[in-house]
């Protein structure tokens, strides 16, 4: 299934070639990208609809750090690429808390006990 841009209030509603404000460039080598928060099989959670309650947010599991598209430009890359609890694969186009954050209370352990 193709990967779906998580939806930010502050972004356009149709999708851009170019990287979304604040996002990272690779450099040609690689090797000055940031050091990210958090790591593949951490649970966060992600921005996915608009507004600020808990209805904008969805769980789920970090998957890959540093993900691209074949479609996007050599340069451009997303921090991170998530798979969340619903089955949906989507990506954060920044490491920022607007976006992703980590998941805590029960659904952090990813199941109810």
């Amino acid at each position: 299934s193709k990967t779906h841009l998580l939806l930010m209030g502050l972004l356009a509603s149709k999708p851009s070639a170019s990287a979304p404000q604040g996002a990272p460039q690779m450099a040609a080598g690689g090797d000055d990208l940031p050091e990210l928060r958090f790591s593949v099989g951490d649970r966060v959670k992600c921005r996915t609809g608009p507004g600020n309650g808990e209805d904008a947010w969805s769980p789920g599991c970090v998957v890959k750090q540093w993900y691209r598209e074949a479609s996007w430009p050599a340069s451009r890359v997303a921090p991170y690429q998530i798979k969340l609890d619903d089955g949906r694969l989507i990506f954060a186009p920044m490491d920022d808390d607007r976006v992703i954050q980590a998941l805590t209370g029960l659904l952090a352990a990813g199941k109810i006990p």
